[in-house]
């Protein structure tokens, strides 16, 4: 099996045993709280529920009356919920405690600044402008989840560990920015030779 296709499925267990929820539900709880660091689409919910259940790690059940009733207006379909079962919450506490995997990020920034060489330095200096806009919004989203959590989730026994994942990306965010300002700054130091020129050379293995 492979190591996302894996993961997806432990990272859905896991928003699972908090409480029951729809695939609806997850994705709209993925979008708030892993979405910064774990991505997980509409379409790789579903199979991985289905999965889980034929595993018996989690179980379908028909949603509760009182959250049926509040969407009655809107859909007449039979809507279910999953839940986490005994056997699910035993094989999350194995993933957790297992040795983690980090994979190859694909950055599409690096990659074109990597060939910066090749297009005027303005280019370069828009596209890094364009990243650090990004970051000052990420840092919205960020201030907003943290007031979010300890609004509502300030008693929840599992705070402390949401609140650390939430500082890591804070941090990374300071640091992209930070980056920001250095990647700038080279690139007005460059002589004007240099910006009209690529050095790139071609690496026979």
């Amino acid at each position: 099996m492979k190591l996302q296709t894996t993961s997806s499925r432990f990272a859905i267990l896991g928003l699972l045993a908090n409480c029951p929820m729809s695939g609806y539900q997850i994705r709209q709880l993925v979008k708030w709280s892993i979405g910064r660091f774990w991505s997980e689409s509409y379409g790789q919910i579903y199979p991985a529920l289905r999965a889980l259940a034929d595993a018996g790690l989690v179980m379908r059940q028909p949603e509760p009356k009182s959250a049926k009733k509040a969407k009655q207006s809107t859909s007449r379909r039979p809507r279910h919920v999953y839940a986490i079962t005994e056997k699910g919450r035993r094989a999350l506490a194995h993933w957790v405690a297992s040795p983690f995997h980090l994979q190859v990020p694909r950055n599409e920034l690096l990659l074109k600044l990597f060939f910066g060489a090749s297009v005027p330095v303005a280019e370069t200096r828009a596209q890094i402008e364009r990243f650090r806009q990004m970051q000052l919004k990420t840092q919205e989203v960020f201030a907003a989840t943290e007031q979010r959590l300890l609004a509502e989730q300030g008693a929840d026994p599992q705070l402390p560990y949401w609140l650390m994942t939430l500082e890591y990306g804070k941090q990374h965010n300071r640091a992209m920015l930070a980056w920001c300002d250095a990647a700038v700054a080279t690139l007005n130091s460059l002589p004007p030779a240099s910006r009209r020129k690529s050095n790139i050379t071609a690496v026979s293995t």
